[in-house]
């Protein structure tokens, strides 16, 4: 969500039109921001992943970073399009 926001914070400085998938990251902010604790949690559950964190310290938190986004991103999306859980996000 940080990112987002500073993502956010430089095209509103440079003036620069959002794009769509800026607009898209913005309306599921909140459902990303939710659901990402979640993942984090289940992801360092499995023991390749826990391995990875420990032997590379450095391109880990980039890789974990991309992946938790992406699958929060599409949890988020699969929720508010659902009927009976778009209320949650």
């Amino acid at each position: 969500t940080l990112i987002c926001m500073v993502i956010l914070m430089l095209f509103m400085k440079s003036g620069l039109k959002m794009t769509k998938w800026i607009r898209y990251l913005s309306t599921l902010s909140m459902g990303i921001y939710v659901i990402h604790h979640i993942v984090i949690e289940l992801l360092l559950q499995v023991d390749v992943v826990d391995k990875l964190m420990r032997d590379h310290v450095v391109l880990s938190p980039i890789m974990m970073m991309v992946v938790v986004l992406l699958v929060s991103t599409l949890l988020a999306d699969t929720i508010k399009r659902n009927r009976l859980l778009s209320n949650l996000i």
